[in-house]
């Protein structure tokens, strides 16, 4: 009877167990919801997806293995989705020499409105330079249009021309190093220092490989910028030096007919100071992928063109790009921003560009996670700015700016549901803790083993005085 009984029970104990164990789950989970929210509040982020539904994702990300790359500093960007691909010692700061002239060339455009503005090259530009720093393309006195010293400045690297419209544009180096280092800020190049306009030795000129990609990123986008810099050949007016005008050759190796030559590159920019060693900033496209590689430090102008190879061979033939990804759920993004301005609905959500995402191309349709940063200023009181950044696993895929049109106050006032709120009411009843529902199961299987053991203790008390009723009658 006693097993009979104990077969009878089974059913209650495994559903006991059961419930001991989905506890457990939930306390997992649980575990892993509370370990992101943490550091999404540490950093100021809202994590779209469910946290653990991320967590698991993360720790089954496959991420190419990147290049082996020589040089001692090296950063690898998509430009189109603002995703790093790849990065050595990229926030590490070098001597970038003669790359500085991307930031010249970019901060005298944004001056200029007139290309054919005259420059004079003065005492100063033609003789204060180091010794190897003269490409004697002009005399004291001497002038060239804007337009002329920036074809030399981007493609022979003449020094005196970076002095030259340093003074044009800014009046004096000092003040235009300040407008370049301004300038340096707004882009993101926020670990930077730039002293002189040239890139020759100074101990407090400093940049990393992370902060060039950023110049060259926004350098690139102006069209005069990009139209100069990928030119192979320029004259320019005559001078003293060069009754002809001064021939200028492209140096990036990767662009000339050389051994290094790659159809991908479009633009870039060299750098060599004994310092620095070999610097190389380069601009390329395959596709609908456009890269931008930094290779800092590198031993040699051959190596430096060698490691960029390797970067852009990596970029474009590891990854690909998907348009408008089905895991971008524009509901739940306008959940999390209502919860990162308080509570305020949002009507709609507007981006600067189509949210496209750079992933692996072993991961053919990328689970997407995304964080939310709502920016200070607000353009209106009923709308909000901010920026979306979006991860495949870890790494960071895409970058979009936003604005969220949030419906007023009072008329969100008014709409309140009050079936909505008795839902919350309900859900905030159901959040009952973990650890209640183990003290409660425990005490129900403490209940019935006494139960069980207390039956077991009647039926031998009701056969031991049937026993003795059958003596007596006997």
């Amino acid at each position: 009877m006693v097993k009979k009984r104990l077969i009878r029970l089974l059913p209650a104990l495994l559903s006991l167990l059961i419930v001991f164990s989905s506890a457990n789950v939930r306390a997992v989970q649980k575990g892993a919801d509370v370990l992101y929210s943490s550091v999404a509040e540490e950093k100021g982020l809202t994590l779209g997806l469910a946290s653990r539904e991320l967590f698991n994702y993360r720790s089954e990300l496959s991420w190419p293995d990147g290049p082996e790359i020589d040089a001692q500093g090296a950063y690898l960007i998509e430009i189109n989705t603002g995703s790093a691909i790849y990065g050595k010692s990229n926030n590490e700061q070098f001597y970038p020499a003669s790359i500085t002239k991307i930031l010249t060339a970019l901060v005298t455009l944004e001056h200029c409105n007139d290309l054919d503005e005259m420059v004079t090259f003065s005492h100063n530009a033609i003789h204060d330079l180091e010794d190897g720093g003269y490409s004697w393309i002009a005399e004291e006195g001497d002038q060239l249009s804007v337009r002329d010293c920036l074809y030399a400045l981007m493609l022979q690297s003449s020094n005196e021309c970076a002095y030259a419209l340093a003074e044009h544009v800014g009046g004096s180096v000092s003040a235009f190093c300040e407008m370049m280092n301004q300038k340096a800020k707004e882009v993101g190049a926020t670990n930077s220092h730039f002293a002189n306009p040239h890139g020759l030795t100074n101990s407090e000129h400093l940049t990393t490989p992370h902060d060039m990609a950023c110049i060259m990123w926004a350098a690139i986008q102006n069209p005069e910028f990009l139209k100069i810099d990928s030119t192979i050949t320029y004259r320019t007016a005559p001078t003293t030096t060069n009754k002809d005008g001064f021939f200028c050759t492209m140096r990036h190796s990767m662009m000339r007919n050389t051994e290094y030559h790659d159809d991908r590159v479009i633009a870039g920019k060299t750098g060599y100071i004994s310092a620095a060693k070999n610097t190389l900033v380069t601009y390329a496209k395959d596709g609908d992928k456009e890269l931008i590689a930094v290779v800092m430090c590198a031993n040699g102008t051959g190596q430096a063109c060698i490691d960029t190879k390797k970067l852009l061979d990596y970029g474009f033939g590891q990854f690909e790009i998907t348009p408008e990804p089905s895991g971008v759920e524009l509901e739940t993004i306008k959940n999390d921003i209502e919860q990162e301005t308080g509570g305020r609905q949002v009507e709609g959500v507007s981006y600067d560009d189509s949210i496209d995402i750079l992933h692996a191309k072993s991961v053919k349709v990328p689970e997407l996670s995304w964080s939310i940063q709502i920016s200070a200023e607000s353009p209106e009181e009923n709308a909000k700015k901010g920026e979306l950044t979006f991860f495949v696993g870890e790494k960071v895929a895409a970058k979009r700016d936003f604005t969220a049109t949030l419906k007023p106050e009072e008329e969100a006032a008014h709409s309140d549901d009050p079936k909505g709120q008795e839902s919350d009411e309900t859900q905030a009843k159901s959040d009952i803790p973990v650890q209640a529902i183990l003290i409660a199961a425990a005490v129900i299987l403490v209940i019935m083993l006494v139960w069980l053991i207390a039956a077991i203790r009647r039926k031998k008390r009701i056969k031991n005085r049937e026993k003795g009723s059958s003596r007596k009658k006997r």
